[in-house]
């Protein structure tokens, strides 16, 4: 299990190029924070519900594997760890646009904290949801090994 911090996500995503170039990971799950939508000003409709306190989001989409997400949600449900989904069809907007077309193809996943006031002084998480987070992620590498995850 490698863990690496990644830079300059904002502009252009390069440290994550470089990231899975080096690592040439098997797996990869990009954990950011994603807009909690529960808070005045956010709209439902134009971006999905996703509430802080109600556990990590995991995004659906083109850049997200199908058997890998299957497999996270498996776990929660197993192991009763809230769990939040978001579409995102186009793009994650997060370091797993680059990291899944490297190398051929790298099996990515997003698990993105819920976070309200994101790009501002004020930011704000619940550590519910942080303590979950570290909990799927622990449940994955328990039992990741030998599954198989191509599409």
């Amino acid at each position: 299990v490698y863990g690496v911090a990644i830079v300059q996500e904002e502009n252009g995503m390069f440290g994550a190029e470089i990231g899975a170039y080096n690592v040439k990971p098997e797996v990869a799950i990009a954990i950011d924070v994603t807009h909690a939508t529960d808070s005045p000003g956010i709209s439902k409709e134009r971006c999905g519900e996703v509430k802080l306190g109600a556990g990590p989001s995991i995004g659906i989409g083109s850049v997200a594997n199908p058997k890998l997400n299957a497999l996270l949600i498996e776990l929660a449900e197993k192991k009763q760890i809230p769990l939040q989904r978001e579409a995102r069809p186009r793009r994650s907007g997060t370091d797993a646009d680059a990291i899944f077309r490297m190398l051929g193809g790298i099996p990515t996943a997003n698990v993105s904290i819920p976070n309200r006031y994101m790009h501002t002084p004020v930011e704000m998480v619940c550590l519910d949801d942080l303590d979950n987070a570290v909990s799927l992620l622990t449940e994955l590498c328990e039992v990741v090994d030998g599954h198989d995850f191509v599409v």
